[in-house]
């Protein structure tokens, strides 16, 4: 309920069969429940179906797997929930600061799915350590839920630099209450991307002991896909926006150590949204030539999306 962004509540039947804007608040009403229950500690103790003697691997301990695999236990099948970190949750766990929502409870829900008899494997890579050849062969189904888990660096020059890092793995590292070894404490941090990474790793940053953090997009400040509340937050804690820019190269000292990036501006009226997602049509960015400028920085967060790490 903290982190869902609820798009099925503006695109609910409700809404258009009836009359726009009487969608009920399913994540609201949600959070309300799990509030509630959190409160007093309330468990859920499940009935299952008899043992059926098929056996189903999950690969991925993330919310989809999680799931699945307290319904397939619920219908009788044993079920092996395979996790590549030492903690389950995937990005809930490991991404997603743990200043948007209480820790202690997300485990009290993945405790209850477990306790229905969930044999759980940690920091088992499956895809490189374990193949996916292997599995199907063990069991009689395997369920893949690996998510997009890995962040990207964009190619640009400078981006191999030692203090440029992604926003996937910054935010992984302080999850363990880790801090990247190359972070600047009393310096400024520029992140490269406007959504809702973006904020997070800016948020993180400023909470880490940078001195200045730097939210820099594509997109125009009334257009950035973060979500607004978080926005906000950040800016009350001292984030910066630098929009309708597009980083052109990571600039280092004579040492060899990110001093600032460089971007140049885009032409902000020929940009153009697709209507249904609200998405930037990346076609659409024009760079005005001239236009190149740097902020000074000590190191480099790059939120410019997710890839799959699966071979």
């Amino acid at each position: 309920g903290a982190q869902c962004n609820h798009p099925g509540e503006t695109t609910w039947k409700r809404g258009w069969v009836v009359e726009p804007g009487t969608a009920l608040s399913i994540k609201s009403l949600k959070r309300c429940g799990s509030e509630c229950d959190w409160a007093r500690r309330m468990k859920i103790y499940y009935r299952l179906a008899h043992e059926n003697g098929k056996r189903v691997a999950v690969v991925g301990a993330v919310p989809a797997g999680l799931t699945a695999a307290q319904d397939l236990r619920l219908m009788g099948y044993a079920v092996y929930l395979y996790a590549r970190d030492k903690k389950l949750g995937g990005l809930l766990s490991t991404s997603i600061p743990h200043f948007r929502f209480e820790m202690d409870q997300l485990l009290w829900e993945i405790e209850m799915v477990v306790a229905t008899g969930v044999n759980v494997l940690l920091e088992k890579n499956v895809g490189k350590d374990i193949k996916v050849d292997q599995l199907l062969g063990d069991y009689d189904a395997v369920f893949l839920s690996v998510g997009m888990m890995t962040g990207r660096i964009l190619p640009v020059p400078g981006s191999d630099l030692p203090e440029v890092i992604s926003a996937m793995e910054f935010l992984r590292h302080r999850s363990y209450d880790l801090i990247h070894e190359n972070f600047p404490r009393g310096d400024d941090v520029v992140v490269i991307g406007g959504g809702a990474v973006a904020t997070d790793a800016a948020q993180t940053s400023i909470k880490s002991g940078a001195r200045k953090a730097w939210m820099v997009s594509i997109e125009p400040a009334d257009r950035l896909p973060a979500f607004g509340n978080e926005l906000v937050e950040a800016r009350e804690i001292g984030l910066q926006l630098h929009t309708g820019v597009i980083v052109n190269a990571i600039k280092a000292d004579e040492r060899g150590h990110v001093n600032g990036v460089e971007f140049i501006r885009v032409d902000e009226k020929k940009l153009e949204f697709d209507p249904e997602s609200g998405k930037l049509l990346i076609n659409t960015v024009q760079k005005i030539p001239g236009s190149e400028h740097v902020i000074p920085c000590r190191y480099a967060i790059f939120a410019s999306g997710q890839i799959m790490d699966f071979p």
